[in-house]
């Protein structure tokens, strides 16, 4: 899945209705990408690159962070049917964008399921 489809599923999940996919730099890769939200007086949204964005994903969807080891971290969630739904996610290299990623992953994961 591409970085834009679990931002999309993310979304979903939390209820926001996206506008434009735009990349906000001329990298080739999709660095820097995000969805605008909110109408005219709305602002860029990447939970995979904005901490603020990625807490809000969590609070909004009530998930629970877990680190475990020196190198991973779980993010529980309750599914429709009330079963806890687990992400795990290895953090290596930049612990903060790893674990930004995993918050996303289980909000896909909503998503799709909604």
């Amino acid at each position: 899945m591409t970085d834009k489809e679990l931002l999309e599923l993310a979304a979903k999940a939390c209820g926001f209705e996206l506008g434009e996919y735009r990349c906000l730099s001329s990298m080739p890769d999709d660095y820097l990408c995000a969805f605008w939200v909110g109408g005219k007086v709305g602002h860029y949204w990447n939970a995979l690159e904005h901490d603020g964005d990625a807490l809000c994903l969590a609070v909004a969807l009530r998930l629970d962070i877990e680190f475990f080891g020196p190198t991973g971290v779980r993010v529980n969630y309750m599914d429709e049917q009330g079963r806890l739904c687990t992400v795990e996610q290895l953090v290596l290299d930049d612990p903060t964008a790893e674990v930004r990623r995993a918050i996303v992953r289980a909000a896909a994961e909503i998503g799709q399921n909604s």
